[in-house]
């Protein structure tokens, strides 16, 4: 816990923090970012130590600050869900994870319509990740 009671990196960290994700939006246009691993402990959120893990709404209210920072300084089009499993199964499961994700990208800046939600849930890691080009190879596992 910091020093106000409240679960999470300080209001110090989150500000050099703010400032890193702006500088390499900026400074570096070809890189994407990964939107995961808020919910491991190291974060310091402290969802391991509850007696119940959290709701996707909790998850979700929980790292909207900071995905929005994100998503504001890269745009829809270089973000992407992702999870960090299996070290996020400390705090979570897959499917509170992901449902977290479903509930806050439409909260996202930038996201204002269904597209913007598929890329941010898919299209940009099937980009980024070239998995288009061996769909084929996929569908035989």
């Amino acid at each position: 816990r910091r020093a106000d009671g409240l679960a999470g990196p300080s209001q110090e960290v989150q500000e050099q923090w703010r400032r890193a994700i702006s500088r390499l939006a900026s400074d570096c246009p070809n890189v994407c970012v990964k939107l995961s691993g808020l919910t491991m402990p190291v974060c310091g959120f402290g969802w391991e130590k509850q007696s119940s893990p959290p709701s996707s709404e909790e998850l979700a209210t929980a790292m909207e600050p900071y995905y929005s920072h994100c998503v504001r300084e890269f745009g829809v089009d270089r973000c992407m869900f992702a999870s960090n499993f299996p070290v996020d199964k400390a705090c979570t499961s897959y499917t509170v994870l992901w449902n977290s994700f479903k509930r806050l990208a439409p909260r996202l800046p930038g996201v204002t319509d269904e597209r913007a939600i598929r890329k941010l849930l898919h299209d940009n890691a099937v980009r980024v990740y070239g998995l288009e080009k061996h769909k084929q190879a996929l569908s035989r596992i």
